[in-house]
């Protein structure tokens, strides 16, 4: 019929575990009906059996006069199932009688076309609330039908068994920021860290007050040197040492013998000397009758470092040529004679 559904259950969704739980219960064999009618004479009728199935049954829209409680009835066997019928048209809504005996739970059997909706009759009170009945069997799940009028709350349910882990739902908004704790314990101190890169160089400060004069220091230590020159015109030969005419300067230290030249000390040592010689030739430094390669020079004046000298070496500059070298007085108009030859030895350190 238009504007009606129908609903199938197979045995394959049923299960056995709503049998009753009430083993010393008497059982009755007593049923019951349940039967509605409209104007177009199709009759809808379902015994105890059928009704104990825990159907949801889509409300009707009308209202019911609802009759005196009836006493409980006694919790039967579950019965087999019986055979699918075929579903009956709607008929008439009659008087609605009064509540019988609840009778066995039988099961569930398909749901008929809804009938047309009755007239509405006046509310009766409300009755008690009744026991609650056996569960029974979980029926297949229907095409979802048009929302009903929403109807009494019923009694709480057992509490099911804990279903499986939801999905990690999508994050929340930022929630308003909370009031600021309490102050923390201070923390253990960190490791020092690595030193920054050296920052550019500050403002030259104002020049500070002069400081007050210290004490007097110790008295410094002056290291010797000596000054050796000559006038006089003289005649070297190969490897012949100059012997100087006149000592200036010469401290114990140093020791001057007839151009052989003794440095008392250890250390390095300054030696600067000229020549006026007419041939121009070549002279060097010796040190223990030893030529000193960086002490060799073809002109008349020259300046060196002798380094690592040994106590009481002995020093010579000589004629280092295979001819001979004169030592002259020459050009000037003086009234005195000029110097030829000379040697300053200062003592480094």
């Amino acid at each position: 019929m238009p504007g009606f559904e129908h609903h199938k259950y197979d045995d394959e969704y049923f299960s056995d575990s709503s049998s009753s739980t009430n083993d010393n219960s008497t059982k009755s064999s007593e049923s019951s009906n349940l039967s509605c009618s409209d104007s177009t004479g199709f009759n809808l009728k379902y015994t105890d059996s059928e009704i104990s199935k825990n159907v949801s049954v889509i409300p009707f829209n009308f209202q019911l006069i609802k009759g005196d409680k009836g006493k409980r009835g006694h919790n039967g066997k579950r019965g087999r199932r019986g055979h699918r019928g075929e579903p009956g048209c709607p008929g008439p809504m009659g008087p609605m009688g009064p509540k019988g005996d609840k009778g066995d739970q039988g099961d569930q059997g398909i749901q008929g076309e809804p009938g047309l909706p009755g007239s509405a009759v006046e509310k009766g009170d409300k009755g008690d609330q009744g026991e609650q009945g056996i569960q029974g069997i979980q029926g297949e799940k229907g095409d979802k039908g048009d929302q009903g009028l929403q109807g009494l709350q019923g009694l709480q349910g057992l509490k099911g068994d804990k279903g499986d882990k939801g999905d990690k739902g999508d994050q929340g908004a930022q929630g308003i920021q909370g009031i600021q704790g309490l102050k923390g314990d201070q923390g253990i101190q960190g490791e020092k860290g690595d030193q920054g890169e050296q920052g550019p160089q500050g403002i030259q400060g104002i020049q500070g007050l002069q400081g007050v004069k210290g004490d007097k220091g110790d008295p410094g230590t002056t290291l010797p040197y000596s000054h050796f020159y000559n006038i006089s015109e003289k005649t070297l030969q190969p490897g012949e040492l100059l012997n100087f005419d006149f000592i200036n300067l010469t401290p114990p230290e140093i020791i001057y013998t007839n151009g052989d030249i003794t440095l008392v000390n250890p250390g390095n040592y300054k030696i600067s000397y000229f020549t006026n010689s007419q041939q121009g030739g070549q002279f060097a430094l010796t040190i223990n009758n030893t030529v000193i390669p960086q002490t060799v020079f073809n002109s008349n004046t020259a300046q060196c470092i002798i380094t690592s000298i040994i106590p009481n070496s002995s020093l010579k500059l000589i004629n280092n040529t295979v001819n001979t070298i004169n030592i002259v007085q020459s050009g000037g108009n003086g009234n005195q004679p000029a110097v030829n030859a000379y040697m300053i030895i200062e003592q480094l350190d």
